[in-house]
């Protein structure tokens, strides 16, 4: 992306960019809005013209060499929308990106004329090309195909091991290798089947049967997917239909085998390769084996894709090398006495800070970028994990700089990191101060940033809701429905005879209430109207 700046920057400049402010002129939900990026300054717009003064007020900053903003707002507002104009603000046009050096040199996607501290800076001039961490953490493990968390973490691990010592110096100590037993990858092999052999009943029972009773077979249903499988099933359609002809629930493994059979009926097909692959998984290794192991498994991997790929040729179906690799993974734990940790295992403090280094070190590690965007990184958390998110997020940050200092290029401890970062949760936003947030909200269909807005430092998460999250109620309105129902079945009670069913019945309703402060005025309420009613 060019950007146009007041000076022409070194790269150690570069490599100093504090994000500052974004201008949306009109963008989706955003209209002539200014976003404050920075908590050290304030920013003001004028048509081409940037006024920015330093914000006195705001003296703490989670992590010294970061620059960490969060943006709250229900939803609608335009949260991910700035996430989106951060990566690339020429979506439309008339947005003015700012960013700033240590030595006060100015950057913007735009011409632009920026006053700071009364000296008039001019960014009119193409520079160079400014690069952002687009890699994102993805609400699921997954995070792309290539961070998924579980199925890379030992690799990565042995790679990086060191990262992790202020965690558990020994934080592995033996793995062994095992089938990838993710949801969609298990669901791909399903619908596979399902859609190329009508077998619509079959389940994961019948996938990890496959995998115990015949591992080639399993490998041969990965990639049967495939549309290029079509033309070999049409030209073997008796046989096929043979097989499916007198399928059950009882036999569906063994007729999957029986395919898988008739597709490498020429001749060999690397089943002894299979059988090497067996010995391998059914066994488990100290960490110091690693290299070997490692090796043989690849060694096997290229046989395997050797000893098939003739077939798939004649068959005319494509045939993805790296199946063997594609299909398992290193899961590694740490033995403790007879029992074994693995990641899961791990307490909650030490996964998230583990999780936490493991996805950050790939965005941070790209030297060039300036920007690093979250969007709702504490999606489906536990409550009580997110209570902890951001003291891991920013202590991860601290280490990984850190490391990267040593193990890389000392340029990475001076690097100033740019996080913005989305949330709905009230746990995440007691963990900043106000300056550090932006509280978008849509009034007669406009959407506004709150100017005037209560702390949220430490703040209860009850009054966060309300007064942060612009919640009418701290209660689910299915929830405040009933409590009204009750009530008024309370006040008709006060001037009817009511059966012991009903007082019952309201009785447990009351007791399953969880505030207890009202739970207990509804109690007292109860017990005047009943006693007024006899």
């Amino acid at each position: 992306m060019p950007f146009t700046s007041s000076s022409m920057l070194t790269s150690d400049e570069i490599h100093s960019l504090e994000l500052i402010s974004l201008y949306v002129d009109d963008y989706k939900t955003l209209k002539k809005i200014n976003i404050n990026l920075n908590p050290s300054f304030k920013t003001f717009f004028d048509d081409d013209n940037v006024l920015i003064v330093e914000n006195s007020n705001f003296y703490e900053k989670k992590e010294d060499r970061s620059n960490i903003k969060l943006l709250c707002g229900e939803n609608g507002v335009g949260k991910s929308t700035v996430l989106e104009l951060l990566r690339r603000p020429y979506l439309s046009e008339n947005n003015i990106l700012v960013m700033k050096t240590e030595d006060d040199k100015f950057i913007s996607n735009n011409e632009v004329v920026i006053n700071y501290n009364g000296v008039i800076y001019d960014c009119k001039n193409d520079d160079f090309e400014l690069k952002f961490s687009e890699l994102s953490l993805d609400n699921s493990d997954l995070y792309g195909h290539g961070l998924e968390f579980k199925r890379h973490f030992f690799d990565f691990y042995m790679k990086e091991k060191k990262l992790f010592d202020e965690i558990d110096s020994e934080l592995l100590t033996n793995f062994l290798i095992s089938d990838v037993r993710m949801g969609s990858f298990v669901e791909d092999i399903m619908s596979a089947i399902r859609n190329k052999l009508g077998i619509h009943f079959i389940d994961e029972h019948y996938v990890e049967e496959l995998r115990k009773q015949d591992l080639f077979s399993f490998l041969f249903y990965v990639h049967f997917g495939d549309n290029t499988f079509d033309t070999w099933l049409s030209n073997n359609s008796e046989e096929v239909q043979s097989i499916l002809f007198s399928i059950t629930e009882l036999n569906i493994v063994e007729s999957l085998i029986s395919i898988k059979n008739l597709f490498f009926r020429a001749g060999g097909n690397g089943s002894h390769v299979v059988g090497e692959l067996q010995e391998l998984l059914d066994s488990e290794y100290p960490i110091d084996e690693y290299e070997e192991v490692l090796e043989r498994f690849l060694n096997i991997s290229d046989s395997f894709d050797k000893a098939v790929k003739p077939f798939y040729a004649q068959a005319r179906v494509h045939y993805w090398e790296g199946v063997v690799r594609y299909s398992f993974y290193f899961r590694g734990y740490k033995r403790i006495i007879d029992e074994k940790r693995y990641l899961e295992n791990l307490s909650l403090g030490e996964y998230y800070s583990v999780r936490s280094r493991y996805h950050l070190f790939a965005k941070m590690l790209q030297q060039d970028s300036a920007i690093i965007l979250e969007d709702e990184p504490d999606c489906h958390l536990h409550p009580e994990w997110a209570r902890v998110f951001m003291s891991s997020f920013v202590d991860s940050v601290e280490s990984i700089r850190q490391y990267l200092g040593e193990t890389r290029d000392p340029l990475y401890t001076k690097k100033i990191y740019n996080f913005v970062l989305t949330t709905h949760s009230p746990l995440i936003l007691s963990d900043f101060f106000k300056d550090e947030v932006i509280f978008f909200r849509k009034v007669d269909g406009k959407v506004i940033i709150e100017d005037e807005v209560p702390d949220c430092f430490a703040g209860n998460i009850g009054s966060l809701l309300v007064d942060n999250f612009f919640l009418n109620k701290v209660i689910g309105e299915y929830a405040e429905k009933r409590i009204r129902k009750l009530i008024v079945e309370m006040d008709h009670a006060r001037k009817s005879v009511i059966t012991e069913e009903e007082k019952s019945r309201m009785k447990r309703v009351i007791s399953c209430i969880g505030d207890r402060l009202l739970r207990r005025l509804l109690e007292e309420k109860f017990e005047r109207c009943i006693n007024e009613n006899y």
